[in-house]
């Protein structure tokens, strides 16, 4: 399963249910983003990369959670889109803000000037907001479809991202794990606006002596700009598409994920051990 917070919320473990394993739809740490309890009620967990096993045991020793089975898979969802990236354009600027349940519409509202600013300096846009924020902000989501209808807009709502990646520019995001995904995969400049962190789990202090590996990526490949510097989103964007440096990336994926263009095939030869 991919879903986080089992037998938390209407999920429920079931007793003749042996070895629940979980995988992950994201490659973000499991200290910040995800609640404290999101992974406890798994019996078994495929991990990205070591990141991942360190933040897991030390949740364990830290509430005294029984050891799960921690399965150094990798991360799927890196091998499924480097067998999907054929020809790549660059005509759309993508805006993919992430859902934060401390927000008042559950997204980090200065998203509506930053895409009025780049339609103002005539880029083409691609607004993809997370999927909880179109269910819980349909009010919100319908005015953005209605101020920038007829211009340089797309609104895109679809449950693939290959599209919307495959088109960008760039991107622009808060705190989306779609940031991971397209720097990586697709060697192209992601740009954060570092005005609001995003911070759902409540024990996140347990895990200050570990740095999330979005932050690491962010410092390392990652640009910035926040609130005083939304006027200037076009000298922004020109300079992290010439300056972006992505010699380092491949390096970087292979000593931080497992199995890294190998992901299924070790899952195939090892899948009797994992669900044993």
């Amino acid at each position: 399963m991919t879903l986080t917070d089992l037998n938390n919320n209407i999920v429920k473990r079931n007793n003749f249910v042996k070895n629940y394993i979980y995988f992950f739809h994201g490659a973000i740490s499991t200290t910040r983003i995800y609640t404290s309890k999101a992974f406890d009620s798994y019996d078994t967990i495929l991990c990205n990369g070591d990141y991942q096993v360190k933040e897991i045991r030390q949740r364990e020793k830290l509430v005294n959670l029984k050891e799960k089975k921690l399965i150094k898979s990798g991360f799927f969802y890196f091998d499924y889109l480097k067998d999907k990236i054929n020809e790549t354009n660059d005509n759309e600027i993508l805006v993919a803000p992430s859902w934060n349940k401390n927000r008042l519409n559950f997204i980090n509202e200065d998203f509506e000037e930053i895409i009025t600013n780049l339609l103002s300096s005539s880029y083409k846009v691609r607004f993809r907001p997370h999927p909880e924020t179109i269910k819980r902000s349909q009010n919100l989501m319908e005015s953005y479809k209605e101020k920038f209808k007829g211009k340089n807009f797309l609104f895109d709502d679809n449950s693939e991202n290959l599209e919307a990646m495959k088109n960008a520019k760039c991107l622009i995001t808060d705190n989306s794990g779609i940031s991971i995904e397209y720097m990586m995969l697709f060697k192209k400049p992601v740009i954060f606006y570092s005005d609001f962190d995003k911070v759902h789990n409540e024990s996140f202090e347990m895990f200050k002596g570990l740095v999330p590996i979005e932050d690491i990526i962010k410092d390392k490949f990652g640009y910035e700009f926040n609130k005083h510097e939304l006027n200037e989103i076009e000298e922004i964007i020109n300079k992290a598409v010439i300056n972006f440096d992505k010699k380092e990336i491949d390096n970087f994926l292979k000593d931080n994920f497992y199995n890294y263009e190998n992901t299924i095939d070790y899952f195939d030869k090892n899948f009797s051990n994992i669900c044993n």
